[in-house]
Order: C-alpha cells, then structure tokens, then sequence
C-alpha cells in the first residue's frame, strides 16, 4: 500500500536524484572555483623534463665552444658541427641549413682580428676585437647561431609540446625546463640556486617584478595551466589560457631584450666619443639583438605574433638578414646616416607588440641587476 511515508521517501530520492544530475551538469559547464598552486609543484621535474635538461646542456657546450673563439682560440668546423648535432633533435629544420653556414663563418674568424673602422674586404675573415669574435662585416654569429636556437629549438619544442589536447603534467614540467626556468621560479639569473638561464634568464631581466612583467606572467600561466591539467578535463579552456599566456609572454620577453640591445647600441654610439669598450658593446649589441629575433622567422605560420615577414624587416633594419648582405658595420662607422634605421626597428617592435611607453621605457634595464635579486 502506497502509504505517506512511502511518498515521503520517493520524493526524497526524486529531489536527491535531481541534486545530483544537476551537479553533473554544472561541472560540465560551470566547474567549482579552479584551485590554482601558489608555487609550481617540483615533484618528478628532473625526471619528467630530462629530454629538455639534456638538451640545455648540449646547448651550453655548444656556447661555451664558441665563446674559446674570443680568446684568439682557433675553433675547427668539425667541431662546431658535433656541437651542434645533439641538438638537431629538437631544432627546427630550416634553422639547421643555416647555423651550418654561420658555423662555416664562425670557425672562419677564428684566430685573427677585427678592425671596426676598416671595410671588410680589409678585415680578412674577421677575428676579435674588444672580447667579441666578429665575422669580416662586424657581425658576431655566435649570437645568430645560439640566440636563434632559443627560438627554433626551445620555443618551438615548447610550442609543439602545448599544443597537445591531453598535455600531462610531466608535459608541462618539460615547457618550463626547456624555457630555462626551474619549479622555484627566482626571476634571477645570478641566484645563487635554482637560477634561470636561456630565455628564462632573458625573460627575468626584462621583469619588474611587480606582477606585470614577462616573466611574472609566464610564471603565473604555467600555475594556472598546472592546476587545470590537475582538475581535468572540465577545466581545458583554462589550461589553453594558462598556455597561451606561458607562449605569448616568451615571446613577448624576447623582442624585449631585442630593444634592450638596440637601445643599448644607439646610446653607445651616439657619443661624442666612442671609446673601443663602447663600440664593442654597441658591435655585441646589435648582433645579439639579431640573433634574438632571427629565430622567429624560422617557426610554422601562427605560433608567434610576429611573422615571417616582420622578422625580416626588423633584420633588414639592422642590417643583418637571415641570407645576407651584412652591412651592420656601417653603424660604427657611420652613425649619423645609420643610427636612425635601429630606432626604427625599436618603434616597429612596439607597433606589433602593443608596448606602451613605459614598458618601452623599461626595456632599457636590466631589472635583476637594478634590484639586486
């Protein structure tokens, strides 16, 4: 017999039963709050990002074998070229072609000396002049070669790794290691542990912290994107966010220091009286610059804001094409006509980017070394 408490039941269970599927459908949609890590979790990051840390190091060795050529050393191509060939794994195809005839360049200028002030068919091969090894137009290709494998190698590595729909956490532990941070993020690259190197250490110096910076940013999107991967599946479109924020910011910090270093050549060479260590600075400068944004040039249309055609004209106004001629020597040598062209380059910078001026403004520092962290 259908009695009151029977009802009393059966609508209780009606009612629980409409909780629930009401629950269901609100995760679906609507999820409870994301709980987002104040810090990044470090367990399992040397393991989880081995690949990555093998592959920094090759690069190390691969710097650190151009750097002898600033001592006078003599560097064989051959060399260069075993250097280089653990790194092949990651970098992209199209970049490989021509670090192979960079390195040709390089181990040409070995063992001789540069003179800014003469032509380059007066330089020989080139050599060093003021610590820098430079090529017969000025041009130091250490930084083409190293600088443009941040992009094409560990840029692109960590872009291809994000585009993946199901990342894992070991996944995303390998996008921070490769991008030169490590789990304690010190924004600093002269911390005692724990300190950023590669683009992550460009990335800092490029950072305020003030919670607006580069740096910062990519660091808050690798903790949004981990505690999304943590939560599931129903929280996909705020690990896309946090990636797209860890993506954006790298680039953004590396055009970034692209104007540090052209701000930095123009007020070297804007002096009255350029001393030899400040048109060395200037001669580095520019050829770092380039080699920061070479690289972008390189990657699959749609990973980077900047394209293939703006990379190129910021080359050309430097005077350092991906293919040639180098004229940059000209800069030093003619400051008046030519300085204009690299502030031109500042300006275009800001124009793709959307820098307002104070954080143009702010690119001229060094903010690790300004606030001593």
């Amino acid at each position: 017999m259908w009695s009151l408490s029977t009802s009393i039941r059966f609508v209780s269970v009606i009612v629980a039963l409409a909780a629930v599927l009401s629950a269901c459908d609100s995760s679906s949609t609507n999820p409870d709050p994301l709980v987002i890590p104040t810090s990044y979790p470090g367990d399992g990051f040397q393991q989880n990002a081995e690949t990555e840390l093998e592959v920094l190091t090759h690069l190390q060795n691969l710097t650190d074998l151009m750097h002898t050529g600033r001592s006078g050393v003599t560097i064989d191509v051959s060399d260069l070229v075993a250097a280089i060939a653990p790194l092949r794994v990651l970098a992209e195809p199209s970049f490989q072609s021509i670090a192979d005839i960079y390195a040709l360049d390089l181990a040409a200028s070995t063992g001789g000396t540069y003179d800014p002030l003469k032509a380059p068919d007066q330089n020989n091969q080139g050599g060093v002049y003021g610590g820098y090894l430079l090529d017969e137009h000025g041009v130091e290709v250490q930084q083409l070669i190293e600088k443009g494998l941040y992009t094409t190698m560990c840029y692109d590595h960590a872009v291809q790794l994000m585009k993946n729909s199901s990342l894992t956490i070991p996944q995303l532990d390998a996008v921070v290691a490769i991008f030169g941070a490590t789990p304690a993020f010190t924004n600093s690259d002269v911390a005692t542990t724990n300190r950023d190197r590669f683009a992550a250490k460009y990335a800092a110096r490029r950072d305020k912290a003030d919670g607006t910076g580069p740096y910062t940013r990519f660091r808050d999107g690798a903790l949004l994107a981990h505690g999304a991967i943590t939560a599931g599946a129903n929280y996909l479109t705020r690990q896309r966010e946090g990636l797209t924020v860890m993506r954006q910011n790298w680039e953004r910090s590396q055009m970034a220091t692209v104007t540090n270093y052209l701000y930095t050549a123009i007020d070297k060479l804007s002096q009255t009286t350029v001393s030899d260590s400040d048109r060395a600075t200037a001669i580095h400068s520019i050829s770092e610059a380039a080699g920061f944004a070479i690289g972008f040039r390189f990657l699959e249309q749609g990973v980077s804001v900047i394209t293939e055609d703006q990379v190129d004209e910021l080359l050309t106004g430097m005077r350092i094409p991906a293919a040639g001629p180098w004229t940059p020597y000209l800069f030093w040598q003619n400051p008046t006509e030519t300085l204009p062209e690299l502030q031109a380059v500042i300006t275009k910078i800001q124009e793709i980017y959307g820098f307002t001026p104070e954080e143009m403004e702010s690119f001229r520092f060094n903010w690790v070394t300004v606030q001593g962290r």
